[in-house]
């Protein structure tokens, strides 16, 4: 684990200087692309002197079993889950860097991926090959549409079982889904949200499904623990999603009030910008539906935003999104005498946004 995050550390802090560039040669990017399939396949395990590692002495990867054919598929035990994240970080580090080729690179890893989330016997292994999958789609961009038809499946009949075991603990009084299985589910709506906005017409036949599940799914109460927020918060961040990349799929007066109605984030602000991006695209289209629920979206999105550091935690162009369109709220508020009255107990709110946000853009470094 420690070799893996040090190697994800070297591929993401190097620069153009002649010495970073060795160290991101073919050779290495390719020794780690290696060093990721084999953990994913189960080789982690150090016996005597036959032991697989990265030996800059030597060149690089040094690899002592003779056929690939030869390692087993890890049985996924939830001791091997921080090896194999440590591995998909690693895996999405040479993605960013060398993105042009990740594509064939990732096809390779695919499979094992898909089997850990379907074969492997710890849920928290399982999840951690749905957030590999996620990871993957995310850096591959539109080319992860060649992997929605055989894995929408996959992931949807996942989050069936899930759901359905959840539901009928709570009719006879079982005890519900664990943690692990909580981390599942909602590594598995985020990999569903996430094909959502890679792959917009690929997934549009899949929308109808979708919505069901993450509407029905923040309808419900909230499950016990961090896990269980987590799953409302993915649910909020695949619907914002969705709503970015295909809003004439989405039918928004009965989604838009759920969103609203389910913010702010109970636990996870990582997608944050996605919900922030889908409320400053709704405003700029000037949405009628957005223009309806004016005042909801104003105190939700409000809310979403009411400390400091959460607004620190955008990306800087969103920021600047966020500022320009609360000013484009004032304005919008000053000429609607009607939405004035409507959203004058926000005010303080609104202008303290617009200010932290001006100062954070005035003060960033040039």
């Amino acid at each position: 684990e420690a070799a893996l995050n040090t190697l994800q550390n070297i591929i993401e802090t190097a620069t153009a200087s002649e010495h970073t560039s060795k160290l991101l040669s073919k050779t290495m990017i390719d020794d780690s692309h290696k060093l990721v399939k084999r953990v994913l396949k189960g080789r982690t395990a150090c016996q005597g002197h036959e032991v697989d590692g990265y030996d800059l002495s030597q060149g690089g990867y040094v690899e002592q079993v003779k056929k690939d054919e030869e390692i087993a598929h890890a049985k996924g035990d939830a001791s091997e889950a921080s090896t194999i994240d440590a591995a998909i970080d690693l895996m999405c580090a040479i993605g960013r860097k060398k993105a042009t080729k990740f594509d064939r690179k990732f096809k390779r890893l695919v499979p094992l991926l898909q089997h850990l989330l379907v074969e492997a016997e710890s849920p928290e292994v399982q999840a951690l090959g749905a957030t590999g999958l996620a990871e993957g789609f995310l850096v591959l961009g539109p080319a992860s549409q060649v992997y929605v038809e055989p894995l929408v499946p996959i992931l949807t009949d996942m989050f069936v079982r899930l759901s359905q075991k959840q539901e009928t603990a709570e009719k006879e009084g079982t005890p519900g889904l664990t943690d692990g299985e909580k981390k599942l589910q909602w590594s598995v709506i985020w990999a569903l949200g996430v094909l959502c906005s890679t792959t917009t017409q690929e997934m549009a036949p899949h929308y109808n499904e979708l919505l069901q599940f993450f509407v029905g799914e923040l309808a419900k109460p909230t499950l016990p623990g961090a896990e269980g927020e987590m799953i409302k918060d993915n649910c909020i961040f695949s619907l914002a999603r969705m709503i970015r990349a295909n809003p004439d799929a989405v039918p928004l007066k009965q989604v838009l009030p759920v969103v609203l109605t389910s913010l702010p984030l109970r636990h996870d602000s990582s997608d944050l910008d996605i919900v922030v991006d889908m409320f400053v695209f709704l405003w700029n289209k000037r949405d009628p539906v957005m223009l309806e629920l004016f005042p909801k979206v104003i105190e939700a999105y409000s809310h979403v935003l009411n400390t400091p550091w959460q607004l620190d935690s955008l990306e800087e162009g969103t920021k600047g999104d966020v500022v320009k369109m609360f000013q484009d709220i004032v304005s919008y508020v000053e000429a609607n005498p009607q939405a004035q009255a409507v959203v004058s107990h926000l005010a303080p709110t609104i202008q303290r946004i617009i200010e932290q946000g001006t100062n954070n853009n005035q003060n960033r470094p040039q």
